[in-house]
């Protein structure tokens, strides 16, 4: 088995939040790859794009696609692909799929995009001209129809591949407001044997799922998180901390769930993950700390190096796995002038528009 060897290009796939298939949540697609729709998941497996990828990393080959993982396990991080190589099964069959159920959200999250949350898409279409005049915003393509997952279309896909699935994870947007997930999940007969992923901010319980859920062999809630209190509740804009840190404890209570604290490495975090990694030790849930994607501007490169080098003497106050993790990332750091002042404008106009103090948070 070759050092780049991925099993889920071999038996699972991505239904994008537009619609488009990957093979993976971490694809970086190239602009010259087929797009294939969900419509289309038998051409795509069997297409010959797809087959070329897994010839190259059965053979050694790392990919230019796969780069997320390539950073992770570069600085010992476990990536995905590691993760994948433990958990899934190869058996012919599609024994795995990432549902990104359009992009029906309640909260804006501000290292986040309107391809993934439709409140961040309602702001931008409000107030577009004050966004694009950002220096480093990505414009949002609002023709996109992220109604998808409503169609006839696709309950007849998801008809299709219910029945081999041992792994179904449900991510979106957030995937606890789409009205059809209940009927999904209830539609699956053999529940005992399947594995459910829930990535989900937390910010609302919904009974009837939590019902349905409990039918299932195993079901891990991915939580994202970006900090504690106030914090979370201004980057994570529209979340309300007592009720999130409260619905929390409730999944944690299921007697099939384990539960799993995200957060995205950014420049935030400077102040707000080390009371996250100390308020997730005290309770014993894991920590999974994901790459910024996309506004580079948000980063760790944007902060000063004066204010990095106190995060560095905190972080080896700290004994915990988490703590190295991030003192092994900061050396890849390189003050970027021009990200921090991106950084400046791009959040004092969000704490203009919602009423916030984000520009204290650093």
């Amino acid at each position: 088995m070759s050092l780049t060897y991925c099993k889920a290009i071999h038996s699972g796939a991505v239904v994008s939040s537009n619609g488009n298939l990957y093979p993976c949540c971490a694809w970086r697609p190239s602009d010259s790859e087929t797009k294939f729709k969900f419509t289309k998941i038998s051409e795509f497996l069997e297409s010959e794009q797809l087959s070329n990828f897994r010839q190259a990393l059965d053979s050694g080959v790392k990919i230019p696609q796969c780069v997320s993982c390539w950073q992770q396990e570069a600085i010992g991080v476990k990536s995905l692909r590691e993760q994948y190589n433990k958990s899934l099964t190869i058996d012919g069959n599609l024994n795995y799929i990432d549902l990104k159920l359009g992009n029906l959200c309640d909260l804006k999250c501000v290292m986040c995009h309107g391809t993934n949350s439709s409140q961040l898409m309602s702001e931008y279409i409000t107030h577009r001209e004050k966004f694009i005049k950002l220096s480093a915003f990505r414009t949002y393509d609002t023709t996109v129809d992220y109604s998808w997952p409503e169609s006839v279309e696709f309950k007849e896909f998801f008809e299709k591949i219910k029945n081999n699935l041992l792994e179904i994870k449900f991510t979106g947007g957030e995937p606890t407001l789409n009205p059809y997930l209940i009927d999904f999940l209830e539609s699956i007969v053999d529940k005992k044997k399947v594995t459910v992923w829930i990535v989900t901010n937390a910010n609302r319980y919904n009974e009837k799922l939590a019902v349905v859920l409990s039918k299932f062999k195993l079901v891990h809630f991915a939580i994202s998180l970006e900090g504690i209190e106030k914090h979370n509740d201004m980057i994570r804009f529209n979340s309300d901390w007592e009720q999130v840190s409260n619905n929390i404890r409730r999944y944690a209570e299921s007697t099939n769930s384990k539960i799993t604290i995200s957060h995205v490495i950014q420049a935030f975090s400077v102040s707000t993950v080390i009371p996250l990694i100390q308020w997730v030790s005290q309770r014993k849930y894991n920590l999974h700390l994901l790459p910024l994607n996309g506004y580079m501007h948000l980063g760790l490169n944007s902060v000063p190096p004066d204010r990095i080098s106190k995060f560095q003497g905190d972080l080896k106050l700290l004994n915990s796995v988490y703590a190295k993790q991030l003192l092994e990332e900061l050396k890849n750091y390189k003050f970027n002038a021009e990200y921090h002042s991106q950084r400046i404008e791009h959040i004092k106009l969000l704490d203009d528009l919602r009423g916030t103090s984000l520009s204290s948070i650093i």
